[in-house]
């Protein structure tokens, strides 16, 4: 088994809104002085994202952060003060390291990190499942030494009982597909619950990833525009790290937050 130690470039044009988008990954593997350095390609999500930005001017920024890696192809990389270079708009996510990588597989661990990443980068044929994501979650989890219990009932304010598909310190964790051809009343009302619940429930901390094909679908909307109501953040992906006093985590699906109307594994933090 060998390490790998992987960040996700963030383009946040608000530092107060907390909204980002994913727009690179560097991945390095300290035992080989192994590096990649990985950009998207889709740049129209980007400018869906923010309509002011300069597409051109931030596609170059990328471009030149890949060339300064490759500028640094032998010896050891101290990717820490690499990436302590961008604090701004632009800015590299904690350092995430899997010590469980086979020597074998690393170039398909690889290809598995952009994918829970990087969806939109893929055809929808290729995109992680619920269950990949899932999977991913745990080993993040486990990587960052926080104990977790999956499928766990809490008590809510009103001793309603309330299940989440993951529960680690104060926070709970709600998977939702919401990649269908039709979004139904019974959807939307365990939507509403849902956000009833994030709003009502100070014990737990609510997450929320939600899988959704077309993120400017008008129904889709209508969903995450409930959930702001209550004041959610949204991010991009278990795309994101999530902060409290005794929790810090990152959560990757679409893992995990890029945006603030997530898609795929997306993520809403209350």
């Amino acid at each position: 088994m060998n390490s790998l130690v992987y960040t996700i470039l963030r383009y946040a044009p608000s530092l107060v809104s907390g909204e980002t988008i994913n727009l690179a990954a560097i991945f390095y593997c300290p035992s080989t002085y192994y590096r990649e350095f990985y950009a998207i390609k889709n740049w129209s999500r980007v400018r869906s994202f923010d309509d002011s930005v300069s597409i051109p001017m931030l596609r170059d920024i990328i471009l030149d952060i890949g060339d300064s890696l490759d500028t640094m192809l032998s010896g050891p990389l101290d990717l820490k003060q690499f990436c302590a270079a961008y604090h701004n708009e632009l800015h590299f996510s904690e350092a995430i390291t899997l010590d469980d990588v086979d020597d074998k597989q690393l170039n398909e661990e690889i290809e598995k990190i952009k994918r829970l990443y990087f969806p939109m980068e893929y055809s929808r044929a290729d995109r992680p499942r619920q269950r990949e994501q899932k999977s991913f979650l745990s080993r993040i989890l486990k990587a960052k030494n926080v104990s977790y219990k999956r499928d766990k009932d809490c008590i809510g304010t009103y001793n309603e009982r309330i299940h989440y598909d993951y529960v680690f310190g104060h926070f709970g964790v709600k998977f939702f597909n919401l990649n269908k051809e039709k979004i139904t009343t019974n959807t939307v009302n365990s939507v509403k619950a849902w956000a009833w619940n994030c709003y009502h429930n100070p014990k737990i901390k609510t997450i929320i990833f939600f899988d959704s094909a077309n993120e400017e679908s008008p129904e889709i909307k209508s969903l995450i525009n409930i959930l702001k109501r209550e004041n959610m953040h949204f991010y991009s992906d278990i795309k994101s790290i999530i902060s409290s006093h005794d929790v810090k985590i990152i959560l990757l699906l679409r893992i995990l937050p890029d945006s603030a109307v997530c898609q795929h594994p997306n993520l809403l933090r209350h």
